[in-house]
């Protein structure tokens, strides 16, 4: 007599079955397991040619992001109390930093106030206090620029320790260079303090002042060269691009105002020659940004990784994240593409295509892009901020020379060609064209000074100035002393 039951248990078909369950699940097993390795063994692979091409672009991935040399405290502005509590973000302002960022109200360093506006409390200039904040100042000077400077003057022993501390040769702030984006500078503090010294210039400049107005800018000159002026992380080049712009707007209208002597013009191109900002921007994504995200991810997987890190990021096959870092480090390359270091150009139109192709591209998801969706910085408006500045302030070294000029002929010269060799050689060019800015006289006291500006079109300088970028400085110089 048979048994039901047993016969359903060691029927041949029922035993076939769970036995192919059990092969297939150890086929699958084993498919996983050979992925995985080969996965992880050709990423590695990968990652060894990388680190070549990426030595051969000028990237370091093997160093680490860039550490400037250590400077002798006595020599590295830095190390003055002030500027150290402002540059470090953990640190915290010191006392005498807190009082000297105090704005002197109704007045606020980042409203930029005209040099004009500066010269008479009757001033309509946006960014002047309204009439009933003029009323309520008690004693108030004669000129705002004295009421903002005398400000200052409880703060006497604060300003001397930055003027001080600027004129160090050496730029280092104690920053954790090694550690990838963990210590970064103050950016906001940074500029808080760039615009209360940019406001001094002014005032300064108002009242005729101008070596005390060219210590003031000094401050601004040197904020910007932060470590040895190789910026270390994206954040300093962007501090050095936005410092530099509020110096050049100071100088633009100084000149509009004709309130620098012809010493005053020598020394700021002197000052202004050293500066590149897309170079900058180029040197903190090749030597800060690329290899510092390389050493965050990396040392994120080892057994001090960093806490904010999903725990099941150390279960990705290490080819896998190696893979995301190669595509973060071309992609990261990509977006400079545009600039031509030795020609001293930008190309708007290639950093554009890139930028909406690098969209396109990361919309999709794909395990080796992942990590470049969100870890590649968008550089093209910042960039574009970068090629505005420093075709500005190389306009600004051209009106320089270009006053020189008038002051030694008593007239603008015909092209900007008769400049050189003797008031400026060589002659910047426009950053995006590569040719000689546009350049032609308006007057026997007057001449029209611009790029094309991002669109690369001429369009017409002063009829359409939100096109081409403009210097203003040529009509209202008067005379220098």
């Amino acid at each position: 007599m048979s048994n039901p039951e047993l016969d359903k248990l060691i029927k041949p078909e029922k035993m076939h079955g769970g036995l192919k369950f059990l092969l297939w699940t150890v086929a699958l097993i084993l498919i996983v397991v050979i992925a995985w390795f080969a996965i992880n063994l050709t990423g590695l692979r990968a990652w060894r040619d990388h680190v070549v091409a990426m030595r051969s672009a000028g990237v370091e991935l093997e160093e680490g992001p860039y550490e400037p040399a250590l400077v002798e405290d006595g020599k590295n502005m830095f190390k003055s109390p002030i500027l150290e509590s402002v540059a470090l973000r953990d640190m915290g302002l010191t006392p005498e930093a807190v009082a000297l960022l105090v704005e002197p109200a109704p007045f606020a360093p980042a409203n930029v106030l005209p040099i004009a506006a500066l010269r008479s409390w009757d001033s309509k200039a946006k960014g002047m206090p309204s009439t009933e904040e003029i009323d309520k100042i008690a004693n108030r000077p004669e000129t705002p620029a004295r009421f903002v400077l005398s400000h200052y003057e409880a703060m006497a022993d604060e300003v001397a320790e930055v003027h001080a501390a600027c004129d160090r040769p050496r730029s280092r702030p104690a920053l954790d260079y090694r550690s990838g984006f963990e210590s970064v500078p103050d950016f906001v503090e940074v500029r808080r303090l760039a615009q209360t010294f940019n406001l001094r210039a002014r005032a300064n400049l108002a009242l005729g002042n101008t070596e005390a107005a060219l210590d003031d800018l000094n401050v601004l000159r040197r904020l910007a060269l932060m470590s040895e002026g190789r910026p270390a992380t994206l954040v300093q080049a962007m501090i050095e691009v936005a410092v530099l712009g509020l110096m050049v707007d100071t100088i633009e209208d100084a000149f509009r105002e004709g309130a620098l002597s012809v010493k005053a013009c020598e020394e700021l191109q002197r000052q202004l020659e050293f500066f590149d900002l897309p170079a900058s921007l180029v040197f903190s994504l090749k030597r800060g940004e690329i290899p510092g995200l390389t050493r965050v991810v990396l040392d994120a997987r080892g057994e001090k990784g960093r806490n904010d890190f999903p725990k099941a990021w150390k279960l990705v096959p290490d080819g896998v994240v190696r893979r995301n870092l190669i595509v973060c480090g071309n992609a990261v390359l990509e977006t400079v593409s545009g600039v031509d270091l030795e020609g001293g150009t930008v190309d708007p139109a290639e950093l554009e295509r890139v930028a909406t192709a690098q969209e396109e591209r990361f919309k999709s998801f794909s395990i080796s892009t992942y990590l470049a969706r969100f870890a590649v910085p968008n550089v093209s408006r910042t960039m574009e901020t970068a090629a505005r500045n420093q075709m500005r302030i190389r306009l600004a070294r051209i009106a320089c020379a270009l006053e020189g000029f008038r002051l030694e002929h008593d007239v603008f010269p015909e092209s900007l060609g008769d400049l050189a060799p003797r008031f400026i050689d060589p002659l910047p060019q426009d950053i995006v064209t590569g040719k000689l800015p546009v350049y032609r006289l308006t007057g026997p006291a007057g001449y029209e000074l611009y790029s094309v500006g991002w669109n690369a079109v001429d369009d017409g300088g002063a009829k359409n100035g939100d096109l081409d970028w403009i210097w203003r400085g040529g009509l209202g110089a008067g005379d220098s002393n």
